[in-house]
């Protein structure tokens, strides 16, 4: 698993992860840098997030939406088995939380 915090990762990286774990920051940024579309988009928010990022998210690829920490170990279970995620986090208290 690789962590990229506080920065958008290289084109590259988010082509040919198996999943990309995003929060909501940084599916901002990747939207402003013009990423495309992928398979294997997950998104965590926080429960305290008054931000619904449904739209953002539908553009981006986003397959599933985890809201932690109440769902950190169903999101665990799902990026259990991939060898390849790519973890993008853009803030200290989100990323605490990964």
């Amino acid at each position: 698993m690789r962590l990229v915090q506080a920065e958008v990762p290289p084109l590259q990286a988010w082509l040919s992860a198996s999943v990309v774990l995003l929060d909501e920051r940084m599916l901002a940024l990747c939207l402003g840098r013009n990423f495309p579309p992928r398979r294997g988009v997950l998104l965590v928010v926080s429960a305290a997030s008054q931000h619904q990022p449904w739209v953002d998210a539908v553009r981006l690829g986003v397959e599933q939406i985890y809201v932690l920490p109440t769902e950190a170990s169903a999101l665990a279970v799902k990026i259990n088995h991939f060898n390849n995620v790519l973890v993008v986090a853009g803030t200290e208290r989100l990323s605490g939380q990964l």
